[in-house]
């Protein structure tokens, strides 16, 4: 699987996510790259999980192990409850183009992050 970052629209059904958008490309003429916004329509989840974020940064787990004293170090995270830190979910779905913009089926992994917002993980197409 090819990996990836670029930040996607996503639809859901119930919580699941249904359809995906992801934005135009354009690199100009001297790539001759161009990719207009796509939606994507997902036949099948493959599965889904949560990737826990850095949990040991955390001011509460910090504390347990006695590092820091006085808050998170430099770069942490304090979620105030020690849970939770960065966590994210990850659906792996089946997904093609919308008619008209081609058949081909690939196998697309879809992240939510804590604030809400989609991003395009790893894709297989």
């Amino acid at each position: 699987m090819r990996r990836s970052s670029e930040a996607i629209e996503v639809r859901c059904r119930a919580g699941v996510p249904v359809r995906f958008r992801r934005p135009a490309i354009d690199e100009g003429r001297a790539g001759h790259r161009f990719r207009g916004p796509r939606w994507y329509s997902v036949r099948a989840v493959l599965g889904f999980w949560i990737e826990s974020g850095a949990w040991w940064r955390s001011s509460a787990a910090r504390a347990v192990l006695a590092l820091d004293a006085d808050g998170p170090a430099d770069g942490a995270v304090s979620t105030g409850t020690g849970t939770g830190t960065g966590d994210r979910v990850v659906w792996r779905v089946e997904a093609r183009p919308v008619i008209g913009q081609g058949s081909a089926v690939g196998v697309y992994e879809l992240v939510q992050g804590i604030d809400g917002g989609w991003s395009l993980a790893r894709t297989a197409d």
